[in-house]
């Protein structure tokens, strides 16, 4: 059950970030220019694209040269 809680607040954290960047894109890109177009297509491509570099953060942890999968000995 713990374990359960602790995935459930990881992928929340991770969506705060990427719904944080994103905002942050938009403004800057509603600072630039006022076409709604560019605007939901910058937040909508920094939301991806950070979901993307936290994807690979989190392969790379768990597939690591040093991580064992199964019990250790």
């Amino acid at each position: 059950m713990p374990s359960t809680v602790r995935l459930f607040f990881d992928a929340i954290v991770a969506v705060a970030f990427m719904v944080t960047f994103a905002s942050i894109a938009a403004f800057a890109a509603a600072a630039v220019t006022s076409d709604r177009t560019i605007i939901v297509v910058t937040a909508a491509s920094v939301f991806a694209l950070t979901g993307a570099v936290l994807l690979v953060r989190l392969w790379r942890i768990t597939h690591g040269p040093d991580s064992q999968i199964g019990p250790s000995p």
